[in-house]
């Protein structure tokens, strides 16, 4: 599984810049589709250039903290980690589907340290092109969640990697119970400067 993960780590950075018609989100090397203009779990209406480091943004797009044990279980290892990112000048934040207040209650159960952004009406996972729509009919109550990908953002807004673990069956998205390793997210960071 491991070699897998790096396969795919590597297969991204080592095509950054290319484009693929089968590619989750935007192409690295381009600006982000959207200034991240949302809700965090303090209330207040935040943006990139509020959130971003001196070296950028992390974004992790997660399923939601509500149902998701994978997500969730991937924000409490960031969180744990996260001033590893800030030391390397990078803000880690989430973003989910999930209100506000079912956002406030994860965070606030697991001592969050970093922002969370609710994007209840699926503005930016439509705009970064993430949204999980193969999956899941709109009339299905749990529709609107991204796939799973971790966004490495310069601090102009440019995308400098983008990470995920590709579907075991080959069909077109990411893999929802498995993440990027936090030290491959972090070894991709210090690749990049």
């Amino acid at each position: 599984m491991l070699l897998k993960k790096l396969f795919v780590l590597c297969a991204i950075s080592l095509f950054a810049g290319t484009t693929n018609a089968q590619e989750l989100g935007p192409a690295t090397g381009t600006k982000i589709p959207h200034d991240l203009s949302l809700m965090t779990t303090t209330g207040k209406i935040e943006n990139f250039d509020d959130l971003k480091g001196v070296n950028g943004l992390a974004l992790f797009f997660v399923r939601s903290f509500d149902w998701c044990p994978y997500c969730q279980r991937q924000a409490i290892e960031v969180n744990g980690r996260a001033q590893e990112f800030r030391n390397r000048g990078i803000n880690p934040i989430f973003l989910s589907y999930d209100s506000p207040k079912i956002q406030k209650e994860f965070y606030d159960k697991n001592n969050f340290t970093m922002p969370i952004l609710s994007d209840v009406e699926n503005v930016v996972i439509n705009a970064f092109g993430v949204l999980n729509a193969d999956s899941i009919s709109e009339r299905n109550p749990l529709y609107g969640y991204p796939h799973p990908l971790v966004f490495i953002i310069d601090p102009d807004g440019t995308i400098k990697s983008k990470l995920y673990i590709e579907k075991e069956d080959g069909t077109f998205g990411s893999n929802y119970r498995e993440r990027p390793e936090i030290d491959d997210i972090l070894a991709t960071i210090d690749r990049a400067e």
